[in-house]
């Protein structure tokens, strides 16, 4: 190809190798494309957009460790976008890598430095607040000591009425509380499936629509 051409005419310029990265990318060639961008970091350390390329590679790819380091490099950068990438790396954590102690650690630290970061929106901060919460939730269920389903359910209700009435991910956890830890015989199915249906009808990107659904399954 044409970009593969300029890459070997000129194998250093950042432009060329971000373009041929995402071609191979795009045609669904991890390798090749994963080692075009090493290359590229290599060269060009504090490219922001390069680098950013290559998480966003590295996540469809399923390549979580590496989308980790890809941010980790981004923050060490501590540039305007450092709270972003902090919450895209406690996100990281807690849906895709299952390291509850890395998101309680990033939690904790995003809203001890909640004020030095400029127009932060309250859906921001239930964000934060509602990953620090499932982590320090999914860790305990691992320990001797746990969480009660009320302490939980009550630290998410106050999510939700502090920053965020209409946090799909806090219905949709609220939905596994009253489903997935409350004894039978004590079991609240209306609430349930109205925590659930608020969850579906506040997912405007269809992030939790699916594992909503499933769960309104389970209510019959």
């Amino acid at each position: 190809t044409d970009l593969e051409k300029a890459y070997s005419l000129n194998p250093i310029r950042e432009e060329t190798l971000t373009f041929l990265a995402r071609v191979y990318s795009l045609e669904k060639n991890v390798q090749a494309s994963g080692e075009i961008y090493d290359k590229a970091i290599s060269l060009f350390p504090n490219s922001e957009s390069l680098l950013v390329d290559n998480y966003n590679m590295v996540l469809e790819a399923g390549l979580y460790s590496k989308a980790e380091i890809a941010l980790q490099k981004l923050i060490s950068l501590k540039g305007s976008n450092t709270l972003s990438y902090k919450i895209e790396l406690a996100k990281l954590y807690l849906d895709k890598m299952a390291n509850y102690d890395e998101v309680i650690v990033l939690t904790d630290d995003i809203m001890n430095k909640i004020p030095e970061y400029q127009k932060v929106d309250n859906s921001v901060k239930a964000e934060v607040e509602l990953y620090d919460i499932w982590a320090k939730y999914k860790k305990s269920l691992a320990s001797k000591t746990k969480y009660t389903t009320t302490q939980i359910v009550d630290a998410l209700n106050q999510v939700i009425q502090k920053y965020d009435s209409s946090s799909s991910r806090a219905y949709l956890y609220l939905g596994y509380m009253y489903i997935g830890t409350i004894s039978s015989e004590d079991k609240n199915l209306p609430t349930t499936i109205e925590v659930l249906t608020k969850c579906i009808d506040f997912d405007l990107n269809n992030k939790f629509t699916k594992e909503a659904n499933e769960l309104l399954k389970k209510t019959v």
